[in-house]
């Protein structure tokens, strides 16, 4: 099950994608951003789910998850038979741009599947936005983060990805 905005949809029940890939775009009519995502995804034999935001691959979907997004202009849900490259290593890259005004993009790899937080808080430790909440498969990642909310300053952002962690800074500028 796929949910997009506020009401729950069933967009794909079963899907057999033996002979390769095959997208299935969602169509958004009047999207309220920033647009907010979630999952619920039956993992499959020799078969995994991405999430294609703007035409690009942005983020492995498995059990269920969420995503909160900004800009988004076309969105497609993809099925791939075989199992995805996985990066190496865990890594939480800098956010780009930085400093920013409102939104910046956060990337990060997972070298394997593992429930995932990512947090970011004030210079007080006070948690001010989850981004990231949940089960997600091996590979690489991106979210974005609107800061519209809050002052100018310094944040920092922490993932928590099984014994993996990493913290860095993030400048709001208004």
């Amino acid at each position: 099950m796929v949910t997009i905005g506020p009401r729950k949809s069933n967009y794909i029940q079963s899907v057999n994608a033996n002979s390769g890939q095959t997208d299935f775009p969602i169509l958004l009519k009047n999207p309220i951003y920033p647009l907010m995502l979630s999952w619920d995804v039956r993992k499959a034999n020799n078969v995994h789910y991405e999430l294609l935001v703007n035409g690009k691959p942005r983020q492995g979907m498995a059990g269920a998850g969420s995503l909160s997004m900004a800009d988004v202009r076309q969105m497609s849900f993809r099925v791939v038979a075989g199992t995805p490259t996985a990066p190496n290593k865990f890594v939480l890259a800098q956010n780009y741009p930085n400093p920013f005004n409102p939104t910046t993009k956060i990337d990060y790899d997972l070298s394997e599947d593992v429930r995932v937080t990512l947090k970011v808080y004030d210079l007080l430790g006070r948690e001010v936005a989850t981004l990231v909440d949940g089960l997600q498969t091996a590979g690489s990642r991106s979210v974005s983060f609107n800061a519209g909310n809050l002052s100018s300053g310094m944040y920092y952002y922490r993932i928590e990805a099984g014994r993996f962690t990493d913290t860095k800074k993030l400048l709001v500028m208004k």
